[in-house]
C-alpha cells in the first residue's frame, strides 16, 4: 500500500492537471459554475424540509435538530461517495488513448476522480455550515475530528474507486452490478432515517449479533459520526458524552463502530490495490 502513494506522490502533478480538468469539464457549459456546488445542497434541504419535515412531519428525537439538517449532513457524505466511486469507474476507459500512449500509474486516474468530488464536497459542507449558524447550531469543539473521520471516508472511497476502475475496464457489467448494489447499500444506511429505528427493530427481532452486523457497514458509523460531530456536538458540545442528549447511537458503540470502519477501509484498500495491479497489466490489450 505504501507503493500506492510513492506512485500517487511521483504523479502529483499529473494528478492535479486531471483533478483541474475534471473541476473545469464538469460546469464548463453551465451559467453560474461552481455556485452549484452551493445552490444543490441548499434546494436538497428545502425539498427534505417541505417534504419530510413539513407534510411528512418525520421527527427525530433530538429537538433543536430540523430534519432537512438531521439528512442533509449524512447525505452530502453519500453523494460524495457515490458519485466518487462513479466517476472513477470509467476513469480507465475514458483515459485509454493517455494510458496506451504515455507510462503512467494508472491508479492515478480514479484517485484525481476521488479528489475532485472531494472538492465538492468540502464546498457543499460550507452550505451545511451556514444553514447550521442560520438555525443557531454554532460549530462546537467537536469540528475538530471532522478531518479524521472524513479520512477514514476518502481511504473507502479510494479503495471501492480502484477495484471498480479496473473491474470496469473487463466487465462491463459492474456499471449495473454497481447501480443495484448502491442503491441497496443506501437504504442499509441511516441517512433518510435515523439509525435507532433500525437497532431498535433488530435489538428486538434479530440475533444478538445483528446490532453490530448492521455497524459493520463502514458508511453506517461513517453517517453517524458527521452527525454527531456537526449536529449533536453542536448542541452538547460534548457530543452528548454526558448523557444529556437522546441520541441515534450511545458514544461508545459510534467510538468503536468508527473504529472498526477506519480498520476496514485500510483493508480494503489493501486488497482494492492489489486486484488493481494485477489487473492494470492488462489495461493495454483491454483498452
Amino acid at each position: 500500500m505504501i507503493s500506492l502513494f510513492r506512485s500517487l506522490w511521483t504523479s502529483r502533478n499529473l494528478m492535479l492537471n486531471l483533478v483541474r480538468r475534471d473541476l473545469t469539464v464538469r460546469y464548463r457549459a453551465t451559467v453560474l459554475g461552481f455556485f452549484w456546488s452551493f445552490l444543490k445542497p441548499l434546494a436538497y434541504m428545502g425539498i427534505y424540509h417541505i417534504i419530510f419535515g413539513e407534510i411528512i412531519n418525520l421527527q427525530i428525537r433530538q429537538e433543536g435538530i430540523p430534519y432537512a439538517l438531521h439528512v442533509l449532513v449524512a447525505l452530502l457524505p453519500w453523494t460524495f461517495f457515490m458519485s466518487s466511486s462513479g466517476e472513477a469507474m470509467h476513469s480507465i476507459l475514458g483515459n485509454a488513448n493517455l494510458i496506451k500512449k504515455v507510462k503512467v500509474p494508472s491508479a492515478v486516474f480514479p484517485i484525481a476522480a476521488a479528489i475532485s468530488n472531494a472538492i465538492h464536497f468540502a464546498l457543499a459542507m460550507l452550505v451545511v455550515v451556514a444553514a447550521m449558524i442560520a438555525w443557531g447550531l454554532a460549530p462546537g469543539p467537536l469540528f475538530l475530528l471532522l478531518p479524521a473521520l472524513f479520512v477514514v471516508q476518502f481511504i473507502l472511497v479510494m479503495s471501492l474507486s480502484l477495484v471498480l476502475s479496473a473491474l470496469n475496464v473487463f466487465f462491463r457489467d459492474v456499471v449495473s452490478i454497481w447501480e443495484v448494489a448502491g442503491a441497496a447499500w443506501f437504504y442499509a444506511t441511516p441517512i433518510i432515517y435515523p439509525a435507532y429505528i433500525a437497532l431498535d427493530y433488530l435489538s428486538e427481532k434479530g440475533p444478538a449479533w445483528a446490532h453490530w452486523l448492521y455497524l459493520a457497514n463502514p458508511m453506517t458509523p461513517i453517517t453517524l459520526g458527521y452527525r454527531r460531530i456537526m449536529l449533536y456536538g453542536s448542541l452538547g458540545g460534548d457530543g452528548g458524552a454526558s448523557g444529556s442528549l437522546d441520541l441515534e447511537i450511545g458514544d461508545s458503540d459510534l467510538i468503536i463502530s468508527i473504529g472498526l470502519a477506519a480498520a476496514t477501509s485500510l483493508c480494503m484498500l489493501w486488497i482494492a490495490y492489489r486486484i488493481f495491479l494485477r489487473l492494470s497489466r492488462r489495461f493495454a490489450d483491454e483498452l
